[in-house]
């Protein structure tokens, strides 16, 4: 962990990564100057000197343009060591939270995720509420959701995350209520990603001033309405200005890119594995040919 100084000279760079600038103590240059004007002063110098250093600064990858969702199963990802590392990512789902009366219950993925050393990887943590027993959506429920929130993205010590959360129309000020204290909470150093609806991103709009780095809509199981919005958006429609930073896609179903292009999440409804992805990346390639 950096010092509050070094900290202070850190600096977001795009897409959620980490500028590293100098992160030597400031006190290191007082201390050569003292160095060269007070020759009694050696001694001392001798002893902070290797905290005057330079400390190698940790090699963030950058944020891929296509990025798997590994969800609540096995997913063994070795091969993408095949791939140049900066190809593609993972966002795993790192923990699904209950929210149920008045009581909040979080669980920890226990299936199996194999993801190769030096590949970009993005926890998401998926919210839930029971039907049954709706969640009260107290200010109580959701310093606790919000605190669980906290834990997550300690446990994966990573600088971004992703919150997938389909909320109803009376659940969404609660939701506002959330992300807005999870900005604060986690600084503007942290990457904050959100998937949508993609009905959220078209006529039913409510995220326009949300304090994140993406919203991600998920434009599969569109439903009657999916031939017509596919066509719309193969004709060049594109959807809100808010949600036209990511993509996401089943590739179990048409993949119609986007008329500009933006990173693009992977949904499969089996594991992933080196001959699917190379299908979906030939799939997304003729979108590509036919969206020109």
């Amino acid at each position: 962990m950096l010092s509050e100084d070094s900290e202070a000279q850190i600096g977001r760079g795009p897409l959620g990564t980490l500028a590293h600038i100098d992160a030597r103590p400031r006190s290191c240059a007082v201390a050569r100057s003292r160095f060269w004007v007070m020759w009694a002063g050696l001694a001392w110098l001798a002893l902070v000197a290797p905290a005057c250093r330079r400390t190698p600064a940790r090699i963030e990858v950058p944020a891929p343009q296509l990025v798997l969702w590994a969800w609540d199963r096995g997913e063994d990802l070795q091969f993408l060591t095949k791939q140049p590392p900066s190809s593609t990512g993972v966002a795993y789902l790192a923990a699904t939270v209950y929210l149920y009366r008045q009581n909040v219950v979080a669980r920890r993925r226990t299936a199996q995720l194999v993801i190769p050393d030096g590949i970009w990887r993005m926890p998401v943590v998926r919210i839930e509420t029971d039907r049954q027993f709706l969640p009260t959506l107290e200010d109580g429920q959701r310093q606790e959701l919000l605190r669980l929130l906290r834990v997550e993205f300690e446990h994966a010590g990573l600088s971004r995350l992703q919150i997938d959360f389909e909320a109803t129309a009376s659940q969404r000020a609660f939701y506002r209520g959330l992300i807005f204290e999870l900005r604060a909470a986690l600084g503007a150093r942290v990457f904050l990603s959100v998937t949508a609806l993609a009905s959220w991103c078209l006529q039913d709009r409510f995220m326009t001033d949300w304090p994140v780095d993406e919203i991600v809509p998920m434009f599969y199981r569109l439903g009657s309405e999916g031939p017509k919005l596919r066509d719309e958006l193969q004709r060049g429609v594109d959807l809100a200005p808010e949600c036209r930073r990511a993509h996401g896609l089943y590739t179990d179903e048409p993949m119609i890119l986007p008329p500009v292009p933006r990173r693009l999440y992977l949904f499969s409804r089996a594991a992933f594995s080196e001959a699917s992805l190379d299908r979906a990346r030939g799939r997304l390639a003729a979108s590509e040919q036919d969206t020109r």
